[in-house]
């Protein structure tokens, strides 16, 4: 795994299963978002947790693949709602019909454009959500990423639990790192 220097499952503890946070996860194009949330759904379903995963950057079946690849199964679509709702009012539906949900995943913001209103929405069903993001790229070849890198963050910054940012270091190491 690519994530050595990250506990996943002492994360999740901390700030997913326990809380109902609303986490911002940013990298460069390319780095691994999505295979990084997909570990976070993995670790849910070995708890028997429910996903609902929203997705304009991949298809319902490039998801599947991805999905699959990851866990080694399809044990898991009891517990997983994939979507490519772009619709912010449908999105609320589909996350009000489904029951006992865990994490809600938006892969990722910029194709979204969240209003503030929806955001208010989201933050206030007290469901953990994942909301993976791009970075700009200007100036961050070798850089350390920080919320200023992020676009679109003037509107979320308010609504923001917790900041996590994926990076290459200058020694081509995929790194993890959170800021409140």
């Amino acid at each position: 795994m690519i994530y050595e220097n990250f506990n996943i499952k002492s994360f999740m503890e901390n700030h997913i299963t326990q809380n109902s946070n609303m986490i911002l996860f940013s990298s460069r194009v390319g780095i691994g978002k999505t295979t990084f949330a997909i570990y976070f759904i993995q670790e849910l379903f070995k708890q028997n947790k429910k996903v609902l995963f929203f997705s304009l950057e991949n298809s319902v079946d490039e998801l599947t693949h991805k999905i699959k690849d990851i866990t080694k199964s399809y044990s898991f679509f009891n517990n997983l709602y994939l979507s490519n709702e772009i619709n912010q009012e449908k999105i609320l539906r589909e996350i009000k019909k489904n029951s006992n949900i865990s994490l809600i995943i938006f892969d990722y913001l910029q194709l979204y454009k969240f209003d503030e209103k929806f955001l208010e929405k989201l933050k206030s069903m007290k469901i953990p959500i994942l909301i993976l993001s791009q970075l700009n790229r200007q100036n961050l070849k070798n850089k350390i990423p920080n919320k200023k890198d992020i676009r679109e963050i003037e509107l979320l910054d308010k609504y923001i639990d917790i900041f996590l940012f994926l990076y290459k270091n200058s020694d081509e190491n995929v790194e993890i790192f959170t800021k409140k």
